[in-house]
């Protein structure tokens, strides 16, 4: 018995027979994700429903045809982005989402959006959301190769609040994990920071965090701020150092979840490494305990 997770093509009809609970229906081109293969029936899965078919019934179905299928328009191929989100959830290891990227399917994806910038749904970021989170140095650095910043902040100008949402957490993502890297035994500022500055998006965070769309919001988008800035002077304009600053101080004296509280208190810390940073979160007695 051989556990997988392969895409696979029904090649006919398969009805399932009266009494048979094991198996469902499936049509001929219908694309189903193979989860365990055995010596006569693979077990998969389909609109959410899992069971057994003969896998005389059924051809692996090639990665290049699966990203042909999402190019073109944002509704083509809504159950290969369910697919891929499925697959990104159950066995989103780093193996899996290095194949993700490597076959070409963010290539695609990313040129899709945006070709398709207005129309973009959940489905569409969720994948990049999921190749982002807890991800290896391999996967982070080649999302950045495919320029994910550049598309990443021209989301956050849409007025979806879940597109919009998952877009700040694949950048608080990436922008973390980036820092992980880094020594942080001294004074070493973000490695993205030129990248991002260049790109405009560090204008494009804080103008979300100015858009007030709720604490969540804000909060990510002050941490991504502090995050990028570790130790430079916050210095694109001196409302954006005094209003991040004021906020994540709030933070640490008012928030209630502990987890928030970290994440504000670590984020001050990063930004105190900076005299002229520290002078503001200090100005008013304020001490932060490092």
């Amino acid at each position: 018995m051989l556990e997988t997770f392969e895409f696979y093509e029904a090649i006919s009809d398969y009805t399932i027979k009266e009494g048979d609970g094991q198996s469902f229906s499936i049509t001929k081109g219908d694309i189903v994700s193979v989860i365990k293969k055995e010596l006569v029936n693979f077990t998969v899965e389909k609109d959410g429903k899992i069971g057994k078919v003969p896998k005389t019934k059924l051809q692996l179905k090639i990665v290049e045809d699966l990203k042909k299928q999402i190019q073109g328009s944002v509704q083509m191929g809504l159950d290969h982005y369910k697919f891929i989100e499925r697959i990104l959830l159950e066995n989103g290891n780093n193996e899996i989402k290095l194949f993700v990227i490597e076959c070409g399917i963010v290539d695609s994806l990313l040129r899709l959006i945006e070709k398709n910038m207005e129309n973009i749904t959940p489905e569409n970021i969720d994948i990049l959301y999921k190749l982002t989170d807890q991800s290896s140095e391999n996967v982070i650095q080649l999302l950045l190769e495919k320029n994910i910043y550049t598309t990443l902040f021209k989301i956050l100008d849409q007025n979806n609040l879940i597109i919009v949402q998952l877009a700040a957490y694949s950048i608080f993502n990436i922008l973390f994990s980036s820092y992980l890297t880094t020594d942080q035994s001294n004074h070493s500022t973000h490695p993205h920071f030129d990248q991002v500055s260049k790109s405009g998006g560090i204008i494009k965070i804080y103008e979300l965090f100015c858009r007030n769309l709720g604490e969540d919001m804000n909060n990510t988008a002050a941490f991504c701020i502090s995050i990028i800035y570790r130790a430079r002077e916050i210095d694109q304009q001196k409302q954006m150092r005094q209003n991040i600053i004021k906020h994540l101080k709030n933070i640490l004296l008012h928030d209630t979840d502990e987890m928030t509280k970290k994440y504000a208190y670590d984020s001050l810390g990063y930004l105190a490494l900076n005299p002229v940073n520290n002078l503001e979160i200090t100005k008013d007695g304020f001490v932060l305990q490092l």
